[in-house]
């Protein structure tokens, strides 16, 4: 006998199977309007589906003819969630149009084929890029997938790998990139100032309500204490190992621009310092061996860069606090839900504001 829950989620199921299969129509429309040469096109249904908390992601498979010649493409359509958005106001283009900036330079990024603003197709704006072939690390390293399977040893080279994708993205001239998506920053500490208010206004945004003491002291200190960066650079904003393909260990894609930014690139070395205890939730799994420590990290960016890392203590705090209020939407969900694992005030007990009182202290 079915119970009532479990009749429920498969009814869930097939509402999503209907969902997508009435997507992938309309896809397969769309797509005749940009390939009117045409003939005999064919699309699989979306597939491999993978839901990130700020994109969705699905896999097809296309298959034409163009003057007798067939023709076959693999190929990603992405657009933003219809509900739990990390931010007050998402905007898809900027990972388009960062994307496509890089397209020609020695960051590697999935070749785009079309950005689609208008709502009416999928019911959302959406864009189409090639599938790279590959591996992306699972969200939790420490637990499943790429970093887990391996031995010490790849497990450090793949972590070097990683630190040497943020530093490629810190060296190029991004003067010369056509950026109209990204603000230029003004002098002095405005680099940072914009990156205070930004985490202000999220704040604001996501509790409006509740106040969480550790973010507003947080909040303090990063506004008495800024300074004039060295350096100005495109930041990826979300550095990380799971943003990126790996074959043969080696990086062959950068994924994820969403949160891309012109600032100070230590940020997003900090960020990718910040986000390893995270690789432990829900259940606390033990770091791995291999994996290189915050100095390793460092030290293996300055090599590589040729540049002194400077003002790390100051990221690690705003970068963790960025961590938190983008989280916290995500926590109240995740609570809401009664996912195993979590405590009751994941929200305002979580590795965010755990790191926070950890940094702070040590003022």
């Amino acid at each position: 006998m079915t119970t009532p829950g479990k009749r429920a989620k498969g009814d869930r199921g097939v509402r999503r199977e209907q969902h997508l299969a009435a997507i992938s129509e309309r896809l397969a429309t769309w797509l005749r309007t940009k390939l009117p040469e045409a003939e005999d096109l064919r699309m699989t249904e979306l597939r491999g589906s993978s839901e990130g908390f700020s994109n969705e992601t699905y896999f097809f498979e296309l298959s034409y003819r163009v003057d007798a010649v067939p023709k076959h493409e693999r190929l990603v359509v992405r657009w933003l969630p219809s509900s739990g958005s990390l931010f007050p106001d998402q905007e898809l283009r900027t990972q388009f149009c960062v994307m496509n900036a890089l397209r020609d330079t020695a960051v590697p990024v999935p070749r785009l084929r079309w950005y689609e603003h208008d709502p009416v197709h999928l019911g959302t704006p959406f864009f189409v890029m090639e599938r790279v072939d590959g591996v992306v690390p699972a969200g939790r390293l420490r637990s499943e997938g790429l970093f887990f399977d391996a031995d010490p040893e790849t497990r450090r080279r793949l972590w070097h790998r990683a630190v040497e994708a943020v530093a490629d993205i810190h060296r190029l001239p991004w003067s010369e990139l056509e950026l109209p998506c990204l603000q230029v920053p003004g002098a002095g500490s405005d680099v940072l100032d914009r990156q205070i208010a930004e985490c202000e206004r999220i704040l604001a945004w996501a509790s409006p309500d509740r106040r969480i003491p550790v973010y507003e002291h947080a909040l303090t200190w990063l506004k008495a204490n800024t300074f004039t960066p060295p350096r100005v650079a495109l930041c990826w904003g979300d550095a990380r190992p799971g943003n990126l393909i790996y074959r043969d260990e080696r990086v062959v894609a950068v994924l994820d621009w969403e949160m891309a930014y012109l600032g100070d690139p230590v940020a997003d070395l900090a960020w990718f310092i910040v986000l390893e205890p995270t690789y432990a939730w829900p259940f606390g799994a033990p770091e791995l061996e291999g994996i290189p420590g915050e100095d390793e990290t460092v030290a293996h960016y300055e090599r590589v860069t040729g540049s002194r890392v400077e003002n790390l203590f100051f990221h690690k705090v705003l970068e963790t606090l960025r961590l938190g209020v983008i989280l916290i939407p995500h926590a109240r969900n995740i609570v809401r839900s009664g996912i195993r694992g979590y405590p009751p005030d994941f929200e305002t007990n979580n590795v965010a504001t755990q790191g926070l009182d950890k940094l702070l202290s040590q003022i």
